[in-house]
């Protein structure tokens, strides 16, 4: 676990700050706990769990279970799924590159997108990598539900040359899982902040160390220049390729070793699927081998035609088979460096990430090319990533106090927009083009564009600028809107305002659309006037007794009025600014919200089935077992033989032995709620039997502890330095759990076995350790020291004098 004194604490240790870093051939899950960053376990208790689905009669699997189910089922498992991301069919030869992997069918769906065709519970299905990647998401959530992780906001990590398309295709995935993805974060920056973070003592305040960091994993290839800071990290460069990996090499290895398997036996073991695993499963475990050993042996009985498969590479063949890729990943390390405008000497250090690192031939081309005697391996390439993404989360999450530490990233790819305003009175209209977000450019940012003296009225398109060096088919253009003209309130000055920005997920977008009007608005001011007092007006004084007349009251309020001065008012010209959105038409990449519903309940529907289907498994297992197991111990010479009542033994097993027959014939037909009526049936009976046996097995050995317990009392109480008032609670509370289990053993001295006790055995257990430490707690009080008469006497005044003040109270009424 990472150090976390610098991660504040949960509000509840029951809310995380989660990380998935889900690559293509497997995932890793982190939190950030209060005290560090804790790496989630699998289903199978494992640190990373395999990216790939199985489709069964019944259920849905992932991970290691399904990688069971793939030599048998193969058409129905799905494995680097994610790697189809975003991609479409124009994607031609990328689709290509993937298909030699695959082993399920690949289709063609309506705008251009493609899916994997499955069968669903004996359903022919067509399952698009969104839903895919949905069901992985929702899975592994699990994972984190049974750690009892309860949060809903994720960072998910990306590879750094995903386009907006595949961005868009994951951010889509985790909104059909029901899961909040509060950023996509690159996977070579999550590296980098992972490395920068908790290394914050080593780092300098003004002078920045540069590190480069080479991810050459399953199937990409990634290096990356960051510059640290004590308290910040800049992304200098990132440069990919996604097509030089571990897998690449295997696959030249199964060539070779399929093209000579074929001259000999005449069949092609690349055509077999199930032969073709074979040899990719052995093949990675071997090809591990040579990055630590000169030779390794490949073995594979009876392969195809029951002939067997037996080769012994050598590390210097294994390196020349894969030399074009290592070429190629040489050529990617020397132009990020040259691209980064640095030189050989500025660079710190070389982090190697990634399971592929390790092939020698890897770690000294990367020595050639940065000119340094070693790289450094201080990062765990399992883990780095998922703890990277996970302390991003924390960043961002009101619930964490976390230091001060500012992360700049790379836009990998130039944006630009393009736009033309609606033509008037047959104007010719014109399109102005302007790059925003360049190439090194930090994200997320907002860049805002005004347009004087217009409503709106525009065609947007947000495209990557011409030239960049986007994979074969995916889209140029990232989002298309129109923006409806606005109708003024003010025929005065008015402006319209366009925001554009490339978020927190290096997606481009148009943020808003606005019209800002400005007018002069004239306002009546009273005029405040200092006015000498002025006398009362003189009322007619109404003679004595006589009664006023009806008309008088009118009369001197008329005479107030004429008497008060008139209010006069300036007129002032005051400024005034109002803002408000216009209407915007869209389409981008994401998938259509009609379509993203039904997404959603399909997924929800499969989901609730799985859960079913387990829920029911684990009902009929434990049946299986409960049965099983009493059904043995109740049995001459069985364990719990005697804690059974001879009446209702026999008719008991007999019921036990149907089960077993049931279960294995009717019961494979049965609902789920059959099986959990006929498991609380056997409990029931099953249950008792097994607290009477722990009873009756384990009350002697607390009696003969009690007893032991009681001697060395009674002998501590002879010697030990304690008041005699201590001495009798000690002797009270031993008596009082003596008595305790007298009643016991007096009560069942006449019980045979299989007649319940009345007692629980981990009651008594309780009241034991109660009693023992009562008793240690008495002996370890210390004893009170008894003053002198002198000083007693001394004290008797003042006892006096606070019985007197308390006397002084007034008495109860």
């Amino acid at each position: 676990m990472e150090s976390g004194s610098a991660i504040g604490k949960l509000f509840s240790e029951q809310i995380c700050d989660l990380g998935v870093d889900i690559g293509s051939s497997k995932a890793v899950l982190a939190a950030v706990k209060k005290g560090g960053i804790d790496i989630i376990l699998s289903d199978s208790s494992s640190k990373q769990t395999p990216v790939i689905i199985a489709f069964t009669e019944e259920e849905r699997l992932i991970g290691d279970s399904a990688i069971n189910q793939q030599k048998k089922n193969f058409k129905n498992t799905l494995q680097f799924f994610p790697r189809f991301m975003g991609l479409n069919t124009d994607c031609a030869e990328q689709l290509k590159e993937e298909e030699k992997y695959t082993t399920y069918k690949i289709v063609s769906l309506e705008n251009k997108k493609v899916g994997f065709e499955v069968s669903i519970r004996g359903q022919t299905q067509i399952v698009t990598p969104e839903q895919a990647v949905a069901y992985y998401l929702k899975k592994v959530k699990k994972f984190y539900e049974i750690s009892n992780i309860l949060s809903n906001d994720i960072v998910v990590t990306v590879p750094s040359y995903y386009s907006n398309a595949e961005r868009q295709s994951m951010l889509d995935a985790a909104e059909i899982a029901g899961i909040k993805c509060i950023r996509l974060l690159n996977e070579s920056t999550a590296i980098a902040l992972n490395y920068g973070f908790f290394r914050r003592p080593d780092l300098h305040e003004k002078e920045p160390r540069i590190v480069a960091f080479v991810d050459l994993g399953h199937s990409k290839c990634t290096v990356t220049i960051a510059s640290f800071l004590k308290g910040k990290m800049k992304i200098i460069i990132h440069k990919s390729d996604r097509n030089i990996g571990a897998r690449n090499f295997d696959y030249l290895l199964v060539d070779l070793l399929g093209d000579q398997f074929t001259k000999k036996v005449g069949s092609d073991p690349r055509k077999n699927i199930r032969a073709r695993l074979r040899m990719l499963d052995i093949i990675e475990k071997q090809r591990k081998i040579l990055s630590a050993n000169i030779e390794a042996t490949i073995h594979l009985e009876s392969l195809l035609e029951d002939e067997d498969l037996h080769r012994n590479i050598k590390r210097d063949e294994f390196e020349q088979m894969i030399m074009p890729y290592i070429d190629k990943m040489t050529q990617l390390l020397q132009q990020t460096l040259e691209q980064s405008g640095l030189k050989k000497e500025q660079i710190h250090s070389v982090e190697m990430v990634g399971e592929a690192t390790r092939i020698p031939i890897v770690q000294e081309r990367c020595k050639e090319v940065f000119g340094k005697d070693q790289v450094s391996r201080t990062l765990n390439s399992l883990e780095c990533v998922a703890r990277g993404a996970s302390l991003q989360a924390a960043m961002l999450s009101p619930l964490f106090k976390v230091s001060d530490y500012e992360v700049q990233e790379y836009n990998e790819y130039p944006v630009s927009i393009s736009y033309s305003f609606f033509p008037v009175d047959g104007e010719e209209t014109k399109v102005v083009t302007k790059e925003l977000f360049p190439v090194g450019s930090s994200f997320p940012s907002t860049k805002t564009i005004t347009f004087e003296n217009k409503k709106g009225g525009m065609d947007l398109l947000v495209h990557y600028t011409n030239g960049t060096p986007l994979l074969l088919g995916i889209p140029t253009q990232v989002a298309q809107y129109k923006i409806k003209e606005a109708k003024l309130k003010h025929n005065n000055k008015f402006s319209f305002i366009l925001r554009v920005s490339n978020n927190i997920h290096q997606i481009p977008c148009l943020e808003s659309a606005e019209l800002q009007e400005e007018w002069v608005e004239e306002e009546k001011i009273p005029v405040k006037k200092d006015t000498p007092a002025q006398a009362a007006p003189k009322t007619e004084t109404q003679p004595e007794g006589q009664a006023p007349t009806q008309d008088q009251p009118m009369k001197e309020e008329e005479q107030k009025k004429e008497a008060a001065p008139q209010q006069e008012f300036e007129v002032r010209k005051k400024n005034k600014k109002s803002t408000h959105s216009i209407h915007v038409d869209s389409s981008s990449h994401a998938i259509p919200p009609n379509v993203k519903t039904q997404f959603v309940q399909a997924e929800a529907a499969w989901f609730n089935e799985d859960e079913s289907i387990l829920e029911f498994k684990a009902v009929k297992n434990e049946l299986e077992s409960f049965v099983y197991d009493i059904r043995n111990n109740i049995q001459e010479y069985g364990n719990l033989e005697k804690y059974i009542d001879p009446a209702v033994k026999g008719e008991f097993l007999n019921k036990l032995n149907h089960a077993v027959d049931w279960i294995y014939g009717d019961g494979q037909n049965a609902q789920k709620d059959e099986y959990k009526q006929k498991l609380a049936e056997f409990k029931s009976v099953g249950v008792p039997i097994k607290q009477r046996a722990a009873f009756y097995q384990d009350f002697p050995i607390f009696v003969d502890q009690f007893k032991t317990f009681q001697q060395e009392v009674n002998d501590k109480i002879a010697t030990a330095n304690i008041s005699d008032q201590t001495r009798s609670d000690i002797i009270n509370k031993l008596g009082e759990t003596h008595q305790y289990i007298e009643t016991i053993l007096q009560s069942i001295a006449s019980k045979p076995a299989f007649q319940d006790s009345g007692f629980n055995i981990d009651e008594v257990n309780f009241k034991l350790d109660v009693a023992k430490q009562t008793i240690n707690q008495l002996f370890n009080t210390p004893p009170k020291q008894e003053q002198p008469k002198a000083e007693q006497q001394q004290q008797e005044p003042s006892k006096q004098n606070d019985v007197e003040m308390k006397d002084d109270a007034p008495a109860p009424q």
